[in-house]
């Protein structure tokens, strides 16, 4: 398992899904001995908790979390782990690990509970399988970095026409210009529909580019005051389907 960290709690839309249940919050672990970024999206409430219990803040009356380890405490069991197994369908999965009469137990839980107990019981005992680091998992970069050439080399990137470079480009432009965190997919769209010879393609089918545009981007995630942007693992397979549909062509 691999030793994460809690980066921090922001503001914003991580997947069109989740404008179905209001707008989530992302809680950001970081890789402890690498630069590897783990986005996990929670709700309102599940933030509020998350947040008084990173201010170490005092709270007259137990909330939900507190009252849990309290729970733990009085039948003589102790917290061990947190830890993030996997995504599946967009939904992360992860467990709690528990020592009860020196035996130790997993329970299935929602990230945010699982992270919050921790914080609750002092532990910086968070964790994530390999499996999913390799799902979900973002490289962030420095303001002065190159996003895609950081996370593909030659060997990728080399395949692309000079075009083709310059949507992916333009793609990171839009991702910094609308100050999210990340290059998804939905940046890659607005990136080929700004593009001068897609807007040529597709002139005469009578596709409202605009309309079009505005609606992604109503979609797509938002995160402010961040000087710092990765691929998603669905940015990641788009552009590997492109390399593999170039080479059989």
């Amino acid at each position: 398992m691999i030793k994460m960290t809690i980066d921090s709690l922001r503001v914003g839309m991580m997947s069109p899904t989740q404008t179905q249940i209001g707008t989530p919050y992302v809680v950001l672990l970081k890789e402890k001995d690498a630069d590897r970024y783990l986005p996990i999206c929670i709700g309102q409430a599940e933030a509020n908790d998350m947040a008084i219990r990173l201010r170490d803040e005092y709270t007259p009356r137990p909330l939900t979390h507190r009252f849990l380890h309290s729970v733990i405490d009085s039948l003589n069991a102790s917290f061990v782990s947190a830890v993030i197994t996997d995504i599946v369908d967009e939904t992360i999965y992860a467990k709690v690990i528990l020592e009860v009469s020196g035996e130790q137990k997993e329970i299935d839980c929602r990230p945010s509970d699982a992270l919050t107990l921790a914080l609750v019981s002092k532990s910086d005992s968070i964790y994530a399988t390999e499996v999913i680091m390799k799902k979900a998992a973002i490289v962030l970069r420095g303001e002065n970095e190159h996003a895609i050439g950081k996370q593909y080399d030659d060997k990728v990137t080399g395949v692309f026409s000079e075009s083709a470079q310059e949507i992916l480009e333009n793609a990171q432009s839009i991702a910094n210009r609308l100050q999210h965190i990340y290059i998804g997919t939905g940046h890659l769209l607005l990136s080929l529909i700004e593009d001068p010879n897609i807007t040529e393609l597709i002139g005469g089918l009578e596709i409202d580019l605009t309309h079009i545009s505005e609606d992604i981007k109503a979609r797509i995630s938002f995160e402010t005051g961040t000087e710092k942007i990765g691929l998603t693992a669905h940015t990641k397979n788009a552009v590997q389907l492109a390399v593999d549909q170039a080479k059989k062509m």
